[in-house]
């Protein structure tokens, strides 16, 4: 990474300044923000990833596995992966947001040629046949017509006895058990250190570019995908990670 480039990562204060209405966007000061960002506003995030390494572990071959990280941004699940997983031999990492991207060239350099990245859109991406898929929070952001697109491709991508890891905000079915997990994400994101203004801004900034449905609906989309096996395999407050297979 070129030496006038950011540091890797820096303290989340995003949303100190105002925003308008869906004016978010994956730029480059979120991107340097983002793993304090998101280790900060979803629920037990490290606790999550440990979770897929084990239930991975599983499914892939004992050398030779093909990882596909769709949405990579800063590189946090593939450095994860790579450490944890010797197994897999190549990880491809998709993102749209070159800052992301040249975060995550700048920390995963390490594991050289195991670890190729793509720019670009997901849904441009030319997926290798794998043994495993992640999709971190990533059909949240999609248009709802892409969504099942994606995890079409996605199952016609995974290799026979492979699994594939969805990890979504959810809405509820019911209004009051929605009314209730909001007021503890709001208590939970307080105790993190955001201030009420920066909660506010943020909900401002993504109205309209984050759209999460029901885990009811989210299943509809992973079935008419063609997965067989939908487990939930963690879900705190409004935040829930998928696995399926074929």
């Amino acid at each position: 990474m070129d030496s006038n480039h950011p540091i890797l990562s820096q303290k989340d204060n995003v949303f100190c300044e105002p925003f308008s209405e869906g004016s978010f966007s994956f730029d480059l000061k979120v991107a340097t923000a983002f793993d304090d960002m998101i280790e900060r506003s979803v629920p037990m995030y490290r606790e999550t990833q440990q979770w897929i390494t084990h239930w991975a572990a599983n499914y892939l071959p004992e050398s030779g596995g093909v990882c596909v990280d769709l949405g990579c941004s800063t590189g946090l699940a593939i450095e994860h992966l790579a450490k944890e997983l010797p197994q897999i031999e190549h990880f491809l990492g998709v993102d749209f947001s070159l800052d992301m991207l040249n975060i995550a060239k700048a920390k995963l350099k390490g594991f050289g040629d195991r670890v190729e990245l793509f720019h670009g859109s997901v849904m441009d991406a030319q997926l290798p046949a794998s043994h495993m898929v992640v999709v971190n929070y990533l059909l949240q952001f999609l248009p709802m017509d892409q969504r099942l697109e994606l995890m079409r491709s996605i199952h016609f991508s995974l290799e026979e006895g492979g699994i594939v890891f969805v990890s979504e905000k959810l809405l509820s079915d019911s209004p009051s058990f929605q009314k209730i997990s909001d007021d503890l994400y709001y208590q939970y994101k307080l105790d993190q250190g955001y201030s009420i203004e920066e909660i506010e801004n943020k909900r401002i900034a993504l109205q309209n570019i984050l759209v999460p449905l029901t885990e009811k609906q989210n299943r509809a989309i992973f079935a008419s995908a063609g997965f067989k096996e939908i487990h939930l395999v963690s879900r705190c407050h409004n935040f829930a990670t998928f696995a399926m297979t074929v």
